[in-house]
């Protein structure tokens, strides 16, 4: 070997050291540390913990890798005390539930990586120093889902007749002050009265439904409130007495039946990307060099079945623009209820059955005859091997099979119907003779033969 090949080696040797370490990341275990905020990001709502391990999954993070110390603090006086606990223990980094917790998280270490998992606007907030530099030790994801005066245009839209309109502020919450501002820039420019209902307590929000009365409101836009989230079940029974047209800033509100309406950022898609932040420091990125998020992609969610209920008729140019919607709606005591089959709601069902058409609408009381006209429409489709009534008999069990099944899993005590036993029997004796003439056309040879 020559002293040229010799150096070479050396030098490649001497240059891959220092590389290879500066490259190398924390080996795991790592330690994740959750701050959390409950009163602005209620736990009963959003599993932050479960997303985050979850997120962290689908990078390929090993669950027996991560170890997660959470602290979850209700207001911002426990906040320093709960970030030095954290600090304490020297975790991989710190998550936080929005900016605000990451201030105070910010203050107390210069060095240690810091994710917020929501903010309205970092940079006006003075947490990081710009959107494309952050700068420091945090970074995040910045949600522009708080625009109230957003979902009064589009409550305006879906009730034309409004005028007065309810919220119900809490003062503690730092974000209200925004909110109220902008909302009352929106009703100034839409002409709209309104009225402000603080509530801190569960007696302010039983009081909601007599609110609603002597105001003569026509309408409610829901805002941040803790009083709400701890006091939930009260909160719906007061939103079904009052019957008012809502919109909320909370997405599966709607899908739980809750608000009428919904507009907002899809949360659990800004918590992922924070998650895909946390993925990338786990494996060596520095915050400071990770810009920030932005998720501002919004959903409109609407329930039909809540607007019916509260007199409301959607005009078709809101129900296009909605990203989802969804029938269902409550009981008379303000439970859930669910959607209603096609036979409880007393559709015509037309079957082709043996060369006629019956026209019917089928009532049940009761989950027997259902079930049995499942069974005869299961029955056909096997048996449509027969001639053309066996035709018949695979068009008829299409059509009846899975809406009659689905109606007897659905069926309670039924609708009473004076005729409800006559129009099952009806069907039933239908099939049969179907089942009969396809049977002779095959005794006949009209039809093909039999298959072993």
């Amino acid at each position: 070997m020559d002293r040229r090949t010799i150096l070479w080696w050396l030098t490649l040797g001497t240059l891959s050291v220092p590389l290879a370490a500066r490259a190398q990341p924390q080996a795991p275990p790592w330690t994740i540390a959750v701050l959390w905020e409950v009163r602005e990001v209620p736990p009963r709502f959003v599993p932050l913990v479960d997303w985050l391990r979850e997120d962290l999954k689908a990078q390929e993070f090993n669950d027996r890798d991560l170890h997660f110390e959470v602290r979850q603090v209700e207001g911002n006086s426990g906040l320093p005390d709960a970030a030095r606990e954290l600090i304490r223990i020297k975790p991989r980094l710190i998550w936080t539930s929005t900016d605000i917790v990451a201030r105070v998280v910010r203050a107390e270490t210069s060095d240690m990586p810091i994710v917020f998992g929501v903010a309205a606007d970092p940079v006006r907030e003075g947490v990081v120093q710009s959107w494309a530099k952050p700068g420091g030790n945090v970074t995040g994801v910045a949600v522009h889902g708080h625009v109230p005066g957003k979902r009064l245009e589009l409550l305006k839209e879906m009730v034309p007749g409004l005028r007065r309109v309810l919220v119900t502020p809490d003062p503690a919450i730092a974000a209200t002050t925004t909110w109220l501002t902008e909302l009352r820039e929106a009703a100034s420019r839409l002409s709209l009265s309104l009225v402000e209902h603080v509530t801190v307590s569960k007696a302010d929000i039983e009081r909601w439904p007599e609110t609603v009365k002597k105001e003569r409101i026509d309408g409610m836009v829901h805002i941040v409130n803790t009083t709400v989230n701890h006091h939930l079940e009260d909160t719906i029974r007061a939103l079904h007495a009052a019957r008012v047209p809502d919109i909320s800033y909370y997405l599966p509100a709607v899908e739980n039946r809750w608000v009428m309406a919904a507009y907002a950022v899809p949360h659990r898609e800004a918590w992922r990307m924070s998650a895909h932040l946390v993925g990338r420091i786990l494996r060596g990125a520095k915050p400071q060099d990770l810009p920030i998020q932005s998720a501002d992609i919004f959903a409109l969610h609407i329930n039909l079945g809540i607007a019916k209920e509260r007199r409301v008729q959607i005009p078709r140019a809101v129900l296009l623009r909605a990203t989802k919607r969804s029938n269902s709606g409550h009981g008379s005591n303000g439970s859930p209820r669910c959607n209603p089959s096609p036979i409880e709601a007393g559709r015509p069902l037309e079957l082709a059955l043996s060369g006629f058409t019956l026209r019917s609408a089928l009532w049940y009381n009761s989950t027997r005859w259902p079930s049995r006209l499942a069974h005869a429409g299961r029955y056909g489709q096997a048996r449509g091997r027969y001639g053309p009534a066996g035709i018949h008999l695979r068009l008829a069990g299409s059509l009846l099979a899975a809406p009659v099944a689905a109606g007897a899993q659905q069926a309670g005590k039924g609708v009473p119907g004076r005729f409800s036993f006559a129009y099952c029997f009806l069907a039933f004796h239908a099939f049969r003779k179907a089942f009969r003439q396809g049977l002779r056309e095959t005794r006949v040879g009209q039809g093909p033969k039999h298959r072993h």
